[in-house]
């Protein structure tokens, strides 16, 4: 059938209406998929939105298709090049042979001509959308989509509802991390607060199970601390880092999140890379996902704006836990030192000592913290120390022999500002 010749004037009040309402956006690309077949005579059409961390073109919706097929499209290296094309000059292009150049397209659409309408924001790629052709319309169609507003159209409704959907994402995934962060501030216990994150992302992906895997660098290992499911111990909770076959391991090694699914179940597994700024973290594991046609990618955006944030105060977490371990340590050092140490302030009371200074002088080391230290050592010492430069350059040492701390002792006295 030859292109309709009919204007697009009564249709432009709904459709911007339908743009400026948020709800409106499958309606509104359901009028321009109808525009577009109208106007090129068309026998099918499908809309595709690019992802830019894959370059794949994801399924968003179509019409006049008995089945709309909702996996990525991954073009072949032939594909790829005309797409690079198409994409590079903006124009409408005609493909003349869709089951010779674009075997996958062809897969899709099923008719041996195809129209290919680039949908590009300043030198972006937002999307494109497919129109299939009975043999012989591909010029004729290519002029009326190209004078048509349904290429702008159709761009203006994928940027604003990305614009929405990555408003809304941002405050779902803000909740879920206020809450988490609230939980962790309360008691700096990681894993309660990972249990509490868990139940909520939940909720928030329509997941069955949500898992959290923590990487252990010396074991090479991930290990599960946490679940929404409380009988999640009774199942595996430690895999392989470099496991082949589990999911939380594969995506330990990639940059953003993933999905997998089985052809014969209706749920997908969604991965979500924890990543600091130097190594792997760990990997949140949602299973059971049901994706509705289209969601793919609003799906994805959530999951690394969640794994980004969580990263963060794990990360966060983990590097305070460290430098609180390396301090205890440092404490039960300082403390089994025999020499008699005690530090002090510019004002000459006592910020720490060790224990075998605290035996010296016969008290509790907690004791002595605040005291003068002329309060805690003879007058021989103490006269010493008052008559020492400040600043001290270099350490001063002098044998005293001092009545309180007892018998005659080499005294370092060294300024730890210098």
């Amino acid at each position: 059938m030859p292109p309709s010749s009919s204007t697009p004037s009564t249709r432009v009040p709904s459709l911007l209406s339908l743009l400026a309402d948020g709800g409106g956006r499958h309606t509104a690309l359901g009028l321009l998929h109808t525009r577009a077949l109208e106007l090129s005579g068309g026998i099918c059409s499908i809309l595709f939105e690019h992802t830019p961390a894959s370059g794949q073109l994801q399924v968003t919706c179509g019409a006049g298709l008995d089945h709309l097929p909702t996996d990525a499209w991954e073009p072949a290296v032939r594909e790829s090049a005309l797409l690079s094309q198409v994409f590079g000059t903006r124009a409408v292009t005609v493909v003349r042979s869709a089951a010779a150049q674009m075997p996958n397209l062809h897969a899709r659409l099923g008719t041996d001509e195809a129209l290919l309408v680039p949908l590009v924001s300043a030198s972006r790629r937002v999307g494109l959308l497919a129109v299939g052709l009975p043999t012989g319309l591909g010029d004729s169609a290519s002029t009326a989509i190209e004078s048509s507003d349904v290429p702008a159209g159709l761009l203006l409704a994928l940027e604003l509802s990305r614009l929405r959907q990555r408003e809304q994402l941002e405050s779902e995934v803000r909740q879920v991390i206020d809450a988490f962060s609230e939980r962790l501030s309360a008691s700096l216990a990681l894993k309660p607060a990972l249990e509490a994150l868990c139940v909520a992302a939940t909720r928030l992906f329509g997941a069955d199970r949500t898992t959290v895997w923590v990487h252990e660098r010396d074991s090479r290992t991930l290990e599960a601390v946490a679940s929404s499911d409380p009988d999640y111990r009774a199942g595996i909770t430690s895999i392989r880092a470099d496991d082949p076959l589990a999911p939380a391991a594969g995506a330990l090694r990639t940059q953003r999140a993933g999905l997998a699914s089985s052809h014969n179940v209706a749920t997908s597994t969604l991965t979500v890379p924890l990543r600091g700024c130097r190594r792997a973290l760990g990997t949140l594991v949602f299973e059971g996902v049901r994706i509705e046609p289209g969601d793919d990618i609003t799906l994805l955006n959530r999951a690394d704006e969640l794994g980004r944030q969580l990263s963060g105060t794990v990360e966060a977490v983990q590097l305070l836990g460290s430098v609180m371990q390396s301090r205890r340590e440092l404490e039960q050092l300082f403390a089994s030192i025999a020499h008699l140490i005690v530090v002090i302030d510019p004002d000459g009371r006592v910020v720490r000592v060790n224990q075998a200074f605290a035996s010296a002088v016969g008290r509790l080391p907690e004791t002595l913290v605040q005291q003068p230290l002329t309060a805690c050592v003879g007058p021989e010492l103490a006269e010493w120390i008052r008559e020492l430069q400040d600043p001290l350059e270099p350490a001063a040492v002098r044998e005293v022999t001092d009545s309180v701390l007892g018998g005659h002792n080499l005294v370092t006295v060294t300024d730890l500002l210098t």
